[in-house]
């Protein structure tokens, strides 16, 4: 033991003056689960711009494709720059998050699921490019829409602000769903190999918000979450008004917001109308969708056996985005805003990686065997896919209550 010690402490001090290289978040550390892994394919990068235009106002969404691709010898990847603009009197930072993927590459042949990714309230499509990034090397058309959230300055532009959330969600993935599958049947470069029957959406947050009504659980009209919106705003999402998506086979939920009191914006004979499997990642410590009475309750009233609850325990709301950029850890403002307290971020978003992987391949590419890695866990087993004695802190539950 004492040798152990020893040999650690050299290597610890060997390598302490060697700077950290910067390596996408879409890469998964060293103690990842199996299935978080990178895939066999090159990721290339587009970006689209889309017109919705179904509410009062046309919009332009930014829409972020990474895809499978063939990497052209010497090509280098990109790398992702945002402005963070948080409410004052925090400054605005310019924020850079290191890439895999490489800007325009040619796509690889073949025919690929297509993924669509909601991202939270003010976040942007390259916040989850840990998840993105993973699934496009793994034989996924991944695309990430730019909802645009409007910065604010105080309570009344926060109002302005989240109301446009609340109405353009749904409506912004809809749109993109409809613009991929049109562009994938003109025989666009990109988009001709991304099979929209096929079709899983991810939403985090708002995100997930906008996903169940894409998925065909129309918000509650009488939900006081819709009833503080202009009468008649959101009617064409309304429960009842429009079914799932064609071709949606999975649906991931990451810290869903909008079930819990007093926004509460579906009925449960609205969620009763979903049909797609679905994949609930949350904290038992949520503290903006709630778990207990918001995320927990959705649970469990989501039809259906093919459903998991993938559960960090002492965890809050970050668990569905990138680790925070190395311009925000000076603050720690901007840092609560993307981290956990308790959780190593690289460790939360491998097991994402893993359980997302297993679900979209079981469900999009018909692979069954994936059913042994989505088995709700039981004490003192170590799920499969995970090293011994490391498959801590989190469960996997089944379709009923446990």
């Amino acid at each position: 033991m004492l040798r152990r010690f020893v040999h650690l402490l050299a290597l610890l001090l060997a390598t302490a003056s060697v700077p950290s290289l910067g390596v996408p978040p879409s890469v998964p550390p060293v103690d990842a689960p199996a299935l978080a892994a990178l895939g066999p394919h090159a990721v290339g990068l587009r970006t689209l711009s889309v017109r919705q235009n179904a509410g009062a106002a046309e919009r332009r969404l930014r829409t972020v494709l990474w895809y499978p691709a063939v990497a052209a010898p010497g090509a280098r990847s990109a790398s992702y720059r945002h402005r963070l603009e948080p409410p004052p009197p925090l400054p605005s930072v310019d924020s850079t998050t290191e890439a895999l993927a490489i800007a325009d590459a040619r796509a690889a042949s073949g025919s690929f699921p297509l993924v669509v990714i909601s991202h939270g309230y003010r976040g942007w499509p390259e916040s989850m490019s840990h998840l993105a990034e993973n699934l496009a090397s793994k034989g996924y058309v991944v695309a990430g829409i730019d909802h645009g959230d409007l910065p604010y300055a105080d309570a009344v532009g926060f109002g302005r602000s989240f109301a446009l959330t609340v109405l353009n969600r749904a409506r912004d993935q809809q749109a993109v769903i409809a613009e991929l599958r049109r562009l994938a049947r003109a025989g666009d470069p990109t988009l001709r190999a991304a099979d929209a029957g096929r079709l899983a959406v991810v939403g985090y947050s708002m995100g997930g918000f906008g996903a169940l009504a894409t998925a065909g659980a129309g918000y509650d009209p009488a939900s006081p979450a819709l009833r503080a919106l202009p009468p008649g705003s959101l009617l064409d999402q309304a429960e009842g008004r429009r079914a799932a998506e064609p071709g949606l086979r999975a649906l991931v939920l990451i810290a869903p917001w909008g079930a819990q009191p007093p926004h509460r914006a579906w009925s449960p004979a609205g969620l009763a109308r979903l049909r797609a499997p679905a994949l609930f990642i949350a904290g038992d410590a949520d503290d903006v969708s709630n778990y207990a009475d918001g995320i927990r309750w959705l649970f469990d009233r989501t039809p259906g056996p093919e459903r998991r609850l993938l559960l960090y325990h002492h965890a809050r709301h970050n668990v569905g985005a990138n680790p925070s950029p190395p311009e925000a850890r000076g603050s720690f403002a901007l840092r609560e805003y993307f981290d956990e307290p308790v959780w190593r971020h690289d460790r939360l978003n491998a097991i994402n990686q893993h359980f997302v992987t297993a679900f979209l391949d079981r469900h999009l590419k018909d692979e069954r065997a994936r059913g042994a890695d989505l088995r709700p866990t039981t004490p003192g087993a170590s799920p499969v896919g995970f090293q011994p004695r490391w498959a801590l802190g989190f469960a996997l539950l089944g379709p009923v209550r446990d």
